[in-house]
């Protein structure tokens, strides 16, 4: 009404705001809390605090531990961390894929598949690393414990209840911060109390998990007046055959695949330079690596269950298009950050006794951002592809595990640890590809639109 703002306005009456008045604080102010209603930025948050956990228990076992007791328990983490995610053998996705309940049937599944995916990380540990026998006992343990953590994680995940499920899945990391704790207060540089310790918080984060789980369920069930779900209900919930071994094993090859190369670096390591360099990439790791891997775990965590529940492509692409610009601005805050805080934590927190050359920050840069750019591939097949896509996937997983195996050894002998990194960057490269141009079609417009 009053366009002009030199006029005269009526007593009483109130000017509207000014085109272009708006101050750059409050722009900023709009643009954060549009940021924060993204949930993966929400859910970085706590995988953030998770990850201050890894990261300081880590570098107090760095600081405390001999290189070779660090080494061992660097290994063991890499085993578990390999044996916990793929436990459940794809049962934790297809929980999270379809939204399955925390019934006791889920529950015996799930030990049995830990129990078997135990024996096969037992068998590295001591076939591959020559490991004591106490270790593998509590890596087969940890093994077990932390596959019904996963799946408890799971099921909060599909019911989009991020805050308990992140809690669940990442309570290890702050369990390894008290292991790191408990290292500086015993000053023996002993690797078996953390590592015990870790095995530890894997049994109870279960325990914790699954009570809260079934009670819930079993309180649900009578105050309905039903019975607790079956195995016949639960499979016609989710679609009848896609809870089968087949389908299930399908989601346990994508998964296998994916933590496979979470790991390639820890495993590579040993094979191809010296066993101090396992030592220097858990420093690495901790430091550069682990901010960007709480990012990648987070988008991860919540764009697979939206997409399940978008109505219409234009959703889908409004999911993965808000998720996505959010997150790039994230990771490129993430990466000069470390960039520039790693060389003074180095000298400060671990007295110089380690190295980490910009070549190699560099490369561990590289491999984070290439992780994050999968996880948002990966999660929209997982979240809109059918059961065909997830086979074919799964094939093509396998071949950037192998892909990314030769790419690490010829940089790891060509380059020492910055190569190796940099080919592992370029295994997740090729994964994040192959996962884009499979998901495109399921976010094409049809003509109608």
């Amino acid at each position: 009404m009053y366009p002009y703002p030199d006029r005269d306005i009526p007593h009483g009456s109130h000017a509207p705001p000014i085109a272009g008045s708006v101050s750059p604080l409050t722009r900023i102010a709009r643009l954060a809390r549009k940021a924060w209603s993204t949930p993966s930025l929400r859910v970085t948050a706590f995988f953030a605090a998770a990850g201050v956990g890894f990261a300081g228990g880590n570098l107090l076992l760095a600081r405390v531990l001999p290189h070779e007791a660090y080494a061992l328990v660097a290994l063991v983490v890499a085993i578990e961390q390999l044996g916990v995610p793929l436990g459940p053998l794809g049962l934790e996705v297809a929980t999270a894929r379809y939204g399955l309940s925390g019934s006791t049937w889920l529950l015996r599944r799930t030990l049995l598949n830990g129990l078997l995916m135990a024996v096969v990380v037992s068998a590295i540990g001591v076939l591959g690393y020559e490991l004591p026998p106490l270790v593998v006992g509590l890596v087969a343990l940890a093994t077990v414990a932390g596959s019904a953590n996963t799946v408890a994680g799971a099921v909060y995940q599909g019911r989009q209840e991020f805050g308990r499920s992140v809690a669940l899945v990442q309570s290890h990391n702050h369990v390894l911060l008290l292991a790191g704790l408990v290292s500086v207060a015993r000053a023996d540089g002993s690797a078996l109390p953390p590592i015990a310790i870790i095995t530890a918080g894997y049994v109870l984060s279960a325990l914790v998990g699954w009570t809260l789980l079934l009670r819930g369920r079993d309180a649900a069930a009578v105050a309905e007046g039903r019975r607790a779900p079956t195995i016949a209900a639960e499979a016609g919930r989710a679609g009848g055959a896609e809870l089968g071994w087949r389908s299930t094993l399908t989601l346990a090859g994508v998964r296998m695949s994916d933590v496979t190369l979470y790991q390639a670096e820890r495993l590579t390591i040993p094979q191809v330079l010296p066993l101090a360099s396992l030592a220097t990439f858990g420093v690495l790791g901790a430091l550069v690596g682990s901010p960007l891997r709480m990012l990648e775990m987070a988008v991860s965590h919540t764009v697979m269950p939206r997409l399940r529940t978008a109505a219409t492509v234009r959703e889908r692409r409004h999911i993965v298009r808000r998720e996505l610009a959010v997150a790039l601005v994230v990771v490129s805050l993430a990466a000069v950050a470390a960039w520039i805080i790693t060389p003074p934590a180095v000298h400060y927190l671990l007295a110089d006794r380690y190295v980490l050359p910009p070549v190699l920050v560099a490369a561990a840069i590289a491999a984070g951002v290439a992780k994050v750019l999968s996880a948002f591939a990966v999660s929209s097949l997982m979240g809109t592809g059918d059961a065909a896509d997830l086979a074919r996937f799964n094939a093509l997983g396998w071949v950037s595990v192998l892909a990314t195996a030769g790419l690490a050894a010829l940089g790891g002998v060509t380059g020492g640890l910055a190569g190796l990194v940099f080919g592992v960057a370029g295994g997740w490269l090729l994964r994040a590809a192959s996962a884009a141009l499979m998901a495109r079609r399921w976010f094409h417009l049809p003509a109608s639109e």
